[in-house]
């Protein structure tokens, strides 16, 4: 993996992690304001949370294996 590539990766996994952070600001507040979430679809929180969770895991795994593949070509 060249140096580009290599660079290409961390942006895409950067963004993940925004996305998934920003996700995360909007169940908080959510929560946090104890909006009336009778008109919410029923699992809306749970879902939410746990594709955060899937993104989390598959992101931190696209950069282990970054980093192990880097080491390796050093």
């Amino acid at each position: 993996m060249n140096n580009h590539s290599f660079k290409m990766e961390l942006d895409e996994i950067h963004y993940k992690y925004e996305r998934l952070t920003s996700l995360i600001g909007i169940l908080q507040q959510f929560i946090a304001e104890q909006v009336d979430i009778a008109g919410a679809p029923e699992r809306s929180l749970n879902d939410a949370l746990f594709e955060i969770e899937l993104g989390m895991d598959e992101t931190n795994d696209r950069l282990k294996k970054l980093i192990e593949h880097k080491e390796s070509a050093a």
